[in-house]
């Protein structure tokens, strides 16, 4: 009799080990797929991220070079207290912003800006 409880505990042992491999081997197979997901997103979310960089590179180049175009200007003194006094008494007296741009002989777009900019925090 013991025989067969030894061949009996050795089939329930077989059987359990079959089982134990049978859901080792799906976890494995389940664990290679979510991990080539996470792979997947991560390469998208570093690609985007990577894209945002590049865009914002490009805007702060452009603002570098808005700011030396601005330094320029006032380092020229094209536009200087004295001029932009002198071109809001022109537009004060009733000259339109590109006779007062020929005038003084800045852009007339630095004076339409000027001359909204006027309007705009005398229409308060």
């Amino acid at each position: 009799m013991s025989f067969d409880y030894s061949l009996g505990a050795s089939l329930t042992a077989l059987i359990l080990a079959s089982a134990v491999a049978i859901a080792h081997r799906r976890f494995r197979v389940r664990s290679v797929r979510e991990r080539a997901l996470l792979k997947k997103n991560i390469e998208s979310l570093s690609a985007e991220c990577h894209a945002q960089l590049t865009s914002f590179d490009a805007a702060n180049a452009a603002m570098e070079a808005s700011l030396a175009s601005t330094r320029t200007v006032l380092a020229d003194g094209r536009f200087s207290n004295s001029r932009r006094t002198e071109a809001l008494r022109l537009l004060r007296a009733g000259a339109s912003p590109e006779m007062a741009a020929k005038t003084l002989g800045v852009a007339r777009s630095e004076m339409r800006l000027l001359a909204s900019v006027y309007a705009a925090l005398t229409s308060k």
